[in-house]
């Protein structure tokens, strides 16, 4: 028998889930409202939300970079709801954001539906 201790530390080591995260295209999208705002803080507020996911938007890649993609993308494996969290923690520490809402979608090839999570500050 497992004690409570046990268990927990199973579900917190990443190889402990009984899914496994798989590669599939994935999309998040982001409402925030901000008590003061400039067209200056746009690109770091994306290099931020890169950096919280951990894989950057790749629009184009050239042959020789595909493998350095696939690599991080291995190292980032996450499922929408720890995606969700990650954004969520990230944007409840922004000062500068009054209200946000946000959607995590994987789209799946595995399943006959995509994996959706709606996040929103209350």
């Amino acid at each position: 028998m497992l004690s409570k201790q046990q268990l927990l530390v199973w579900l917190e080591y990443q190889a402990g889930s009984v899914a496994t995260a798989h590669s599939q295209r994935s999309f998040a999208y982001i409402k925030v409202a901000l008590n003061e705002f400039k067209f200056s803080m746009v690109p770091n507020f994306i290099r931020e939300f890169d950096g919280v996911i951990g894989t950057p938007v790749q629009t184009a890649a050239k042959r020789q970079d595909e493998q350095a993609f696939a690599r991080l993308n291995a190292e980032n494996f996450m499922f929408r709801e720890d995606a969700a969290r990650k954004i969520k923690s990230w944007l409840e520490q922004m000062d500068s954001v009054e209200d946000y809402w946000f959607k995590v979608e994987h789209q799946e090839n595995l399943h006959a539906y995509n994996a959706v999570v709606i996040g929103q500050k209350y």
